[in-house]
């Protein structure tokens, strides 16, 4: 399935979902820095989420690594901009989607046999 015991993320879905990443970043306004600096992000939080077998510490790993898009922004914007803020806002709005938002749905879906099946 696409995740372990409850949602870690199993291996052989980290480069799909990297790649996918990756895809989505050509299109970022950012440029190829973002390709970069975004999928790297996304890798390593894939990775880390797919060593953490308790759902709630591994959905918080896309705000842990979303510090690497605080520093991409800091060192590409033409105006100066607060490290902090940004990383912040950032790190908010991946816990917002991935663990308030995120975990609690996909619990809710794993009730559905079909869906598990999907995953499976």
């Amino acid at each position: 399935s696409l995740v372990g015991s409850e949602m870690c993320i199993r291996d052989r879905y980290i480069v799909g979902l990297t790649v996918g990443c990756a895809i989505s970043n050509l299109l970022s306004s950012l440029g190829m820095i973002d390709v970069v600096v975004g999928t790297l992000a996304s890798f390593l939080a894939l990775t880390a989420m797919s060593k953490i077998k308790n759902i709630w510490i591994a959905s918080l790993m896309p705000a842990v690594f979303s510090v690497l898009i605080g520093l991409e922004i800091v060192f590409i914007s033409p105006e100066p901009v607060s490290f902090i803020v940004v990383t912040a806002q950032i790190m908010l709005s991946e816990f917002i989607i991935v663990t308030i938002l995120g975990v609690p749905l996909f619990k809710n879906l794993m009730k559905n046999s079909t869906f598990k099946n999907l995953i499976s």
